[in-house]
Parts: C-alpha cells; sequence; structure tokens
C-alpha cells in the first residue's frame, strides 16, 4: 500500500511538473543591477528604478584622474539613468583631482564630496536643478578655485555654496 502511495504521488509531481512548463512565466518589468557599477572612471550606484525613475548618484571616482565628468545621463545594461546625485565622500581627500564638470541632472551634492581634493581648481556646475549642497562640500579646494555656475542660477547658488567651500 505503502508503495502505491509513492507511485501515486511522484506520477501526479512529474504531471504538475508537465502542466507547469507548457505555460510561459513572464517576469516583471524590473531588471536586476548590481548595487553599483563603474563607467569611465566613476563608480555609481543605482538610487531608484521603476516606471517613472531610473536614477543613480555617483559613490567615488578613482583617485588618478585629474579631469572628472559627471554626465548628466549614463547608459547600463540597456537602461538610461539619470545622475541625480553625488554621494557624500565622493572625491575624499583626492590627491589628483583637477576640474570637475557636474552634469545638468544633479540635485544634491553629499557632504565632504569634494573635501581636501587639494588641486581642485574648476568647478563647473551644468544643472539647474540643484536644490542641496552638503555640510563641507568644498573645504579644503584650492583658494583660487573658480566655480562656473548657469546664469541665471548665479544668486540662488551663491547661497546655496556659501560656507561649503574655503
Amino acid at each position: 500500500m505503502a508503495r502505491k502511495k509513492k507511485y501515486f504521488i511522484l506520477v501526479m509531481a512529474f504531471l504538475l511538473g508537465q502542466i507547469v512548463s507548457m505555460f510561459p512565466v513572464y517576469a516583471a518589468q524590473t531588471a536586476i543591477f548590481d548595487s553599483e557599477f563603474q563607467k569611465a572612471g566613476i563608480v555609481y550606484e543605482v538610487k531608484a528604478f521603476n516606471d517613472k525613475q531610473k536614477e543613480v548618484q555617483v559613490v567615488r571616482g578613482m583617485t588618478a584622474q585629474k579631469v572628472v565628468r559627471i554626465p548628466q545621463k549614463i547608459r547600463y545594461q540597456g537602461v538610461n539613468f539619470s545622475v541625480t546625485a553625488i554621494a557624500d565622500k565622493a572625491f575624499y581627500k583626492n590627491k589628483k583631482l583637477e576640474k570637475v564638470e557636474i552634469g545638468s541632472s544633479v540635485r544634491t551634492i553629499g557632504s565632504r564630496a569634494f573635501y581636501q581634493t587639494k588641486k581642485l581648481k574648476f568647478i563647473d556646475i551644468r544643472s539647474k536643478k540643484l536644490k542641496s549642497v552638503g555640510k563641507a562640500a568644498f573645504i579644503g579646494i584650492q583658494k583660487q578655485a573658480k566655480i562656473k555656475v548657469p546664469r541665471d542660477k548665479k544668486a540662488a547658488y551663491v547661497k546655496l555654496l556659501a560656507k561649503k567651500y574655503g
């Protein structure tokens, strides 16, 4: 009797497997990404990935670069992401960095993002969406450093950047 029961269960499991394999399984429209990836000497982290938002932030840069260009968008695994933030301490105490171009989609710069980056002498902020700059973000860069901002945002950015560099 026990043998017939085992045989019946085995046959049922086989039939169930056959039935299930006849129907295709559709995955949800979410891709699986590594939380961090590197492109052009910059390490990015996926912040948001859904139907409405596809965003990354700059986590860190490679120390050997003299010039860093943070793009408006970056393509990774076939998906276009907006670069919306520079994380805390992203370029902290970078010994080589001299020039930074910040893309037009960046909304936040984290605290100490460029802290003690002593050779940094030119910062080009192309974003008109910049809403916050963290504490001491630009402290310790060259005293004669030039910061270029969009003309129509100059007054707002002067207030935003006050006490963030020196």
